[in-house]
C-alpha cells in the first residue's frame, strides 16, 4: 500500500479473567431442610425464570403446611360457632359474655391462621399452592419444589438425589451469561496507557 499519514493506535497485551458479572449471579437456596427426591436441571444446562429444578422432601415442610391446615379446621369451626352465638344472642337466648367469648375465639384463631399462613409465605409457598393444600387433602405434605430464579445456564450443582440439603446449602448456582465482565491485570507502568473508553 502508498505510504500516507494516519493515527497509530497504541495496542496493549494484558491478561484477564472473563467472568459472570455479580448481578447475573443466581445463588439457589432451599428455604426448607429436606432430602433430594428428583432432580431435573443439570451443570450446562439453560433455565427459564421458574423452571424445576429440583423437588425435595421435607419434614419441616410438612409441619408448616399440617399446622397451616389445623389453624384454618380451628378457623372455620370458631366462625361456625360465632354465627351461631350471633344469632342466639340476637334472639336474647344466651348472655352477651358467651357471645364476645366466641367471638374472642375467633379473632385467636384468625390470628393463628394468619401467623401459619405467613409461615407458608415465607418459605416459598404462593396464595395458589397455599389454597391447594385446603382443598387436597390427600396431597402429599412433604414435597418442596426448586425452581430457577432467573433466566441463565447452570453453571454449579450441588443436589444429587438422596442428598440431605439445608436452607444454608448452595443446591444451584445460575448464570446469566448474556453480559460478563472481563477482569484485567494492569501493571503500574502502563497505568497512563489505560484512560476511559
Amino acid at each position: 500500500a502508498q505510504a500516507k499519514s494516519g493515527v497509530i493506535n497504541k495496542t496493549l497485551d494484558l491478561t484477564g479473567e472473563v467472568v459472570v458479572a455479580p448481578e447475573r449471579l443466581y445463588h439457589v437456596v432451599p428455604r426448607v431442610s429436606g432430602i433430594v427426591r428428583k432432580v431435573f436441571k443439570h451443570l450446562g444446562d439453560k433455565v427459564e425464570t421458574g423452571d424445576l429444578l429440583a423437588i425435595l422432601s421435607s419434614r419441616e415442610l410438612a409441619d408448616a403446611k399440617a399446622q397451616f391446615v389445623a389453624a384454618d379446621s380451628l378457623f372455620q369451626l370458631a366462625n361456625a360457632n360465632l354465627k351461631r352465638e350471633r344469632g342466639l344472642y340476637k334472639s336474647k337466648v344466651t348472655a352477651k359474655r358467651v357471645y364476645l367469648a366466641a367471638r374472642q375465639v375467633q379473632a385467636e384463631m384468625s390470628i393463628k391462621r394468619k401467623a401459619a399462613q405467613q409461615r407458608l409465605l415465607s418459605i416459598g409457598l404462593g396464595k395458589e399452592s397455599i389454597s391447594s393444600i385446603l382443598h387436597d387433602a390427600e396431597k402429599e405434605l412433604t414435597l418442596y419444589e426448586l425452581r430457577a430464579p432467573a433466566e441463565g445456564v447452570i453453571i454449579e450443582k450441588h443436589a444429587a438425589q438422596g442428598e440431605v440439603l439445608d436452607s444454608s446449602t448452595r443446591s444451584f448456582t445460575v448464570a446469566d451469561l448474556s453480559q460478563v465482565w472481563v477482569n484485567l491485570t494492569v501493571y503500574q507502568k502502563d497505568l497512563p496507557f489505560i484512560q476511559q473508553g
